[in-house]
């Protein structure tokens, strides 16, 4: 089913680290699906569970056409809240 116009639609991007060490200047990319765009000032990060949402900083848009890629960089919230990176 595709998303009504003019109606916010919300993502939730779960990122784990599969390897068997921790991670370490996390980023994550991001590929809307066609015809939908970012809305600023609305990225929240949880880690590391869901008990809590903040808000964050804008990713970066990395291309515009034919679809928004977006960068996210979850460097400052890992290290800030482990010391030890995304757990691997």
């Amino acid at each position: 089913p595709g998303t009504p116009l003019c109606v916010p639609a919300e993502y939730k991007i779960e990122v784990r680290n599969v390897g068997p060490g921790n991670a370490y200047n996390s980023k994550v990319r991001f590929t809307l699906p066609q015809g939908l765009s970012f809305v600023p000032g609305t990225a929240q990060f949880s880690f590391p569970d869901e008990s809590h949402y903040g808000l964050i900083p804008d990713p970066i848009i990395l291309s515009s056409s034919p679809q928004v890629v977006l960068e996210f960089d979850l460097t400052n919230y890992l290290d800030a809240s482990t010391d030890v990176g995304l757990y691997g």
